[in-house]
């Protein structure tokens, strides 16, 4: 017999689940970093008053909106999460998305070296945590997916607040 882990079931009725009367909404911003530009969507219910701050981290093959926020009905994570009672934050890593792209980009690959580090990651993941914080005056919660879940413990073994 097969056992099913009952947080995946949580996971799943909380992404299956409605939420009557929400209404989404999203806004777009880059924030800077240094030399770089960090893209981040802003993924809210207009009717929820009190939210709880979420910030979603992509991984290493797909930007951002890309893997937590489809234009299609149904396959928006983000917006799922909005509906829940949290403001979704999706950002883009340096390089992915329509985050600033490392110069060597321009060039054809075999004439650089990998081009976004760990610590980099890490550097961009403390730059929208302070930017969440600082916008919204609230602690925050990291959900990092695939490479974006290894960025995340990087970022969080630097003993970096969240």
């Amino acid at each position: 017999m097969t056992r099913i882990n009952p947080m995946i079931l949580v996971v799943l009725g909380l992404a299956l689940s409605r939420t009557a009367g929400a209404q989404i909404q999203r806004q777009d911003f880059l924030i800077p970093g240094g030399v770089r530009r960090l893209h981040v969507r802003e993924v809210r219910d207009h009717h929820n008053a009190k939210p709880r701050n979420l910030i979603l981290l992509h991984g290493g093959e797909l930007g951002g909106v890309p893997s937590f926020d489809l234009p299609v009905a149904g396959y928006s994570l983000a917006a799922d999460f909005a509906k829940r009672g949290f403001r979704v934050f999706v950002m883009d890593v340096r390089g992915w998305g329509s985050s600033t792209k490392p110069r060597e980009m321009d060039q054809p690959p075999q004439n650089s070296a990998p081009l976004v580090s760990t610590k980099e990651a890490a550097d961009d993941i403390e730059t929208v945590v302070g930017w969440v914080v600082r916008r919204t005056h609230k602690k925050t919660a990291l959900l990092g997916w695939a490479s974006g879940g290894h960025w995340a413990c990087a970022y969080l073994a630097a003993d970096q607040p969240l």
